[in-house]
């Protein structure tokens, strides 16, 4: 994670447009194994903040459902527009992304080909693969965003403290769970992620569930051998479930 997070996807759109005809790539950038001092952190911190800023400013839209006391109970009303809100926005965003490497009405196609890592065209079977994977890891993300608000609206309105669900009472606390949303949030990446490759234990008693999961949940993804934008979620849906739980640790941090 650098500074240029900050300004996605307009950075990148902007290299895209100002990049000359016949540009090469030059060495891969390699990211150093650790973070090494505190410009490290920094930089960390300035790639993660546009994210809290966007989330500050829709905030009163997703906490709707939650505020309104709707979402005391499971309706179509307030969920419908959820699923609709984050499938749209799926589709667009991946969606415009695959038109612009990838269509031949793109014109930047031809001018960001050297730089794919297999210079392939990603052929129709795997592209359809993982927009219906993609699909339906979205449906996953909205279920537990769903999940979310209907549990704290319930412990609302029973008279539970927005505090007593927390692990974590101080304000300021919470601020840095929040500036440090990078870490905690790769933290829980790597456990999930990790927990659905093969564990290979020592003895033979225990189960290898970590094979288990991976040849029955987690090998959807690994067929995305030549990524496209909708390749990033590919996933099983138990995959997308345990995934998109990341979005429900900061309600245990005090920053819900």
């Amino acid at each position: 994670m650098s500074s240029n997070g900050a300004i996605f996807p307009i950075g990148n759109l902007l290299t895209m447009a100002t990049m000359k005809e016949g540009a090469k790539p030059a060495e891969p950038y390699k990211a150093p194994a650790v973070q090494k001092g505190p410009l490290d952190i920094i930089n960390t911190i300035i790639g993660v903040t546009p994210k809290v800023i966007l989330a500050a400013v829709f905030w009163e839209h997703f906490t709707a459902p939650l505020s309104s006391g709707a979402a005391t109970e499971l309706d179509w009303d307030w969920m419908g527009p959820i699923f609709m809100r984050d499938m749209v926005s799926t589709l667009l965003f991946c969606g415009f992304w695959d038109w612009l490497l990838y269509s031949d009405m793109s014109p930047f196609k031809k001018r960001m080909q050297p730089f794919k890592m297999n210079p392939n065209q990603p052929p129709t079977g795997q592209q359809a693969h993982d927009i219906f994977f993609t699909v339906l890891a979205t449906l996953c993300a909205s279920a537990v965003e769903i999940f979310a608000l209907n549990f704290l609206a319930n412990k609302y309105s029973k008279g539970v403290d927005y505090y007593s669900l927390s692990l974590i009472t101080s304000d300021y606390l919470s601020i840095g769970l929040l500036l440090s949303l990078t870490y905690w949030r790769l933290t829980h990446f790597y456990i999930v992620h990790r927990a659905m490759h093969p564990w290979r234990p020592k003895s033979s008693f225990i189960p290898d569930v970590g094979a288990f999961l991976y040849r029955h949940v987690h090998s959807h993804h690994h067929k995305s051998v030549n990524p496209t934008a909708f390749s990033g979620t590919a996933m099983h849906p138990v995959e997308g479930v345990i995934y998109y739980t990341a979005m429900l640790i900061p309600i245990f941090a005090g920053a819900h």
